[in-house]
């Protein structure tokens, strides 16, 4: 029981201080990797019963797939974003004018 409040306490700790250095996308990933990686260990290292089912393994794999298609259309909205930018005022994402 202590161990579980201490790593609670260390994993809480460590998403605030990633929350607080990166974006919240990078941070909601994490969180996420972390409870996929969770739950595939309870259910095949620490399952008391009968194996894990279809729909179990179907749900995993939409996370990971969730997942990394919200980091891919964050990705190209951040990157559209900076390609209209400087097509509106002429200049560079850096802030340079763009040579004529």
């Amino acid at each position: 029981l202590l161990a579980n409040v201490v790593s609670c306490h260390v994993c809480k700790h460590s998403f605030f201080a990633l929350l607080g250095s990166t974006s919240s996308l990078t941070a909601t990933l994490a969180i996420t990797v972390y409870r996929f990686v969770g739950i595939l260990l309870s259910a095949l290292v620490f399952n008391d019963g009968p194996p894990p089912s279809g729909p179990f393994y179907c749900g995993l794999v939409l996370v990971v797939l969730g997942s990394f298609g919200y980091t891919l259309a964050a990705s190209s909205a951040v990157a559209g974003v900076a390609v209209s930018a400087e097509e509106s005022d002429g200049r560079k994402v850096d802030g340079s004018k763009k040579a004529n």
